[in-house]
């Protein structure tokens, strides 16, 4: 069981996902298919914020906590083998 305090909970920046996705080293299109996305423009929409504007395909941060795992650059929970 996860301790809640561990989570992050916040909806995170376009900046922030591109960070994310690229520190696991995949392309757009990988994560896309991780995530269940149709395409890699589909992820890149994500990826992308105009100044001014409210991205709303950014991701949930339930779906931010699992990038950031999957990066292995979350700063309170890793992925471990069982």
């Amino acid at each position: 069981m996860i301790e809640k305090s561990k989570l992050l909970q916040t909806y995170p920046t376009a900046a922030e996902v591109k960070a994310a996705r690229e520190s696991t080293g995949l392309s757009t299109d990988e994560i896309a298919n991780l995530f269940g996305l149709s395409d890699g423009s589909a992820w890149r929409k994500k990826e992308i914020q105009k100044q001014g504007s409210k991205n709303t395909r950014l991701l949930k941060p339930m779906e931010f906590e699992m990038l950031l795992l999957i990066a292995g650059t979350h700063p309170n929970l890793k992925i471990t083998d069982k």
